[in-house]
């Protein structure tokens, strides 16, 4: 009985030895379990040396939306050469539906259809965030308070980063102003920001963990009358001018300062001539 039990283990271990030649290791590289991907999606296999005697012909990938066996096709990547070890590819994604569950498959083959599975589950998300951003007033004066409203989202792969800026027209003397937060209501405007008339800019980007980047912006008008204390209106009311050889004041009216002025001058003019003439 002993003698039978040897010689199966003989057996078994010869067996063993024979089918080593045909096994190979092989790794998924990409993507990665849990990886975000938009649009394009990277495939790399890598298999050992044993695989390369066999001649790996080929890596077939296969995908399931909700995580279950992958079997629908996604990719075939073709060996460049008999000792080529390593399968590299891309695959459009970007018809594909937004879902955290993806069940990638990718099977190893060679001549004698011989395979090796190795499978990620992973977050294919195609689509942008949410994001809004408002600005109340959109116009004020030098003196006035200006508040930014924002909000973002992301039900896919989630948000990354958030920012939002205001930037003024003249950087060098009213700098920028930024939040990183996902959302504000309300927010108060540093007031020495707003000190530069002319156009801001609010502008709000969001970044998804797949990459995806949104942007939203909202102008701001900062009026120059109100430098002054009043509108710019009344401003242009206050203005002097040359009209008809005198100095007018608002609406056109000449000031008395002017006109007394002109009077002196024409007075000492009118002395200077008969002066003249008397010494004539």
């Amino acid at each position: 009985m002993q003698k039978k039990e040897k010689m199966l283990m003989v057996i078994m271990a010869l067996c063993l030895l024979s089918i080593l030649p045909f096994m190979s290791a092989a790794t998924l590289n990409r993507p990665v379990a849990t990886e975000n991907v938009s649009t394009t999606l990277t495939i790399n296999m890598t298999v050992d040396s044993n695989g390369a005697r066999m001649n790996m012909s080929n890596v077939t990938c296969y995908y399931n939306v909700t995580g279950g066996v992958a079997t629908t096709f996604l990719k075939e990547i073709l060996n460049a050469s008999k000792p080529d070890l390593d399968f590299t590819d891309t695959v459009d994604v970007s018809a594909l539906s937004d879902a955290t569950t993806y069940n990638l498959s990718c099977n190893v083959y060679n001549g004698s259809t011989f395979n090796v599975t190795k499978s990620a589950l992973i977050t294919i998300d195609n689509a942008d965030s949410v994001i809004s951003l408002s600005a109340s007033p959109t116009s004020l004066d030098l003196t006035g308070l200006l508040k930014l409203t924002w909000a973002s989202s992301d039900a896919t792969s989630g948000l990354n980063s958030t920012i939002v800026t205001l930037t003024s027209p003249n950087t060098g003397l009213c700098p920028t102003q930024t939040w990183t937060t996902s959302s504000g209501t309300d927010t108060t405007v540093d007031s020495t920001v707003l000190t530069c008339p002319g156009t801001y800019t609010a502008s709000f980007t969001a970044i998804d963990y797949a990459g995806n980047s949104v942007t939203s912006t909202q102008d701001i008008t900062l009026n120059v009358g109100a430098s002054s204390g009043g509108s710019s209106a009344a401003s242009s009311d206050s203005s002097t001018s040359v009209e008809g050889g005198y100095i007018t004041g608002p609406n056109g009216k000449a000031s008395t300062d002017s006109r007394n002025i002109v009077i002196v001058v024409i007075a000492i003019l009118a002395i200077y001539l008969l002066a003249k003439h008397g010494k004539k």
